[in-house]
């Protein structure tokens, strides 16, 4: 399991612990943690980004990607290809559904979402990354349906998701990692 997943699953598991034992301490600290997400990601990508730049380096034949053979581009354009391009889908990914969601949300009187639930959907959304994000919204929408037939056959109004936005998304980054086979993902390389 890579580094970044690794990162994701542990600051979900810490938000969500302070998400179900501690709710007035997770509302407090909500934009740390997204804060705390976008830094640890980062710091991680710009870490393999050093690691494969050492690597060419190490390579007789990979080193001649580099000055004074040849500019920085190549480098520059693979490292932000393979590495930060993922990070930066997932966070626009993010900060986009999260918006529409919220939109939606004001516009019709909150039926859809607790307010908190924005900030949880959007740190979901980016910490299981790309391609992860698109199963952790798969399994968000069975997860909802599901819930919502239950609450549906006994009657008991709408089903809150409040519980299930950051379970979800461990469970995407585990499925994505475990599960799905790598010629599968290896699909959505960019």
């Amino acid at each position: 399991m890579p580094l970044v997943d690794k990162f994701s699953i542990v600051l979900l598991g810490l938000i969500l612990g302070a998400q179900v034992c501690r709710r007035s301490f997770f509302l407090r600290y909500a934009a740390f943690a997204w804060r705390l997400s976008a830094a640890g990601i980062l710091g991680v990508s710009l870490y393999w980004a050093w690691q494969q730049y050492r690597l060419w380096q190490a390579d007789a034949l990979l080193k001649f990607f580099f000055p004074p053979y040849q500019g920085w581009g190549y480098f520059f354009s693979y490292v932000s290809q393979r590495i930060f391009a993922p990070w930066l889908i997932s966070l626009l990914a993010a900060i986009f559904i999260s918006r529409v969601a919220g939109f939606f949300n004001r516009k019709y009187g909150e039926r859809f979402f607790e307010s908190e639930e924005i900030p949880l959907m959007a740190l979901g959304i980016f910490l299981t990354g790309y391609p992860g994000f698109l199963f952790y919204l798969i399994l968000i929408f069975i997860g909802g349906i599901l819930l919502s037939t239950f609450y549906f056959l006994f009657s008991r109004g709408r089903a809150p998701l409040y519980y299930f936005w950051l379970p979800m998304a461990i469970s995407a980054i585990l499925i994505k990692n475990w599960l799905i086979p790598q010629p599968w993902l290896d699909i959505f390389i960019l």
